[in-house]
């Protein structure tokens, strides 16, 4: 519920998996966000931070529309940055290169905070046992599905927008 109304009533997995709001999204768990414009909802194109994003095509939305592009960390993997490297032979259709700002083990899984660009870090959820090849200040890739990215509408949420980025300052 947000501010006496019911955001999405539903399994924790489903709110996880498919949220339907932002304020759902930012319910449970940690996720990276894009703010954009859908460029084509049939084709499954967004435009963010001067580059365009691959997604599933998009319902409900039209082209033009304000959104967020909402990644769980999880489904974010991790490579060096090669020079010349074709990134687009792995079969994963978005590639960000950044650079290690934080490297945080925590059990099963080692969390990155990586810098790609001026205002926006993103973050990655490795295996521990693969992430034992990166460390901090160095130049990587991160790479994700389409399927990896939930589109949901910013013109519909913009006041909880506000809200969860006063949030991300604390």
């Amino acid at each position: 519920m947000a501010k006496g109304q019911i955001e999405q009533l539903d399994l924790p997995e489903e709110i996880y998996n498919n949220p339907r709001t932002v304020f759902a999204a930012s319910f449970v768990g940690t996720s990276n966000h894009f703010r954009g414009v859908l460029e084509s909802a049939s084709e499954g194109l967004c435009q963010v931070e001067n580059q365009t994003l691959h997604v599933l095509p998009v319902q409900n939305l039209h082209d033009g529309d304000r959104v967020l592009v909402m990644v769980r960390p999880e489904e974010v993997s991790i490579q060096s940055a090669n020079e010349g490297a074709d990134y687009s032979a792995n079969g994963v259709g978005n590639h960000i290169a950044g650079v290690i700002e934080l490297r945080t083990f925590l059990g099963p899984f080692t969390r990155f905070h990586v810098r790609v660009n001026e205002s926006t870090t993103l973050t990655a959820d490795v295996p521990s046992q693969q992430a034992r090849d990166y460390y901090v200040a160095q130049h990587v890739v991160l790479s994700f599905s389409p399927n990896a990215c939930q589109v949901l509408s910013l013109d519909k949420d913009a006041a909880e927008l506000a809200r969860l980025a006063e949030a991300e300052k604390v």
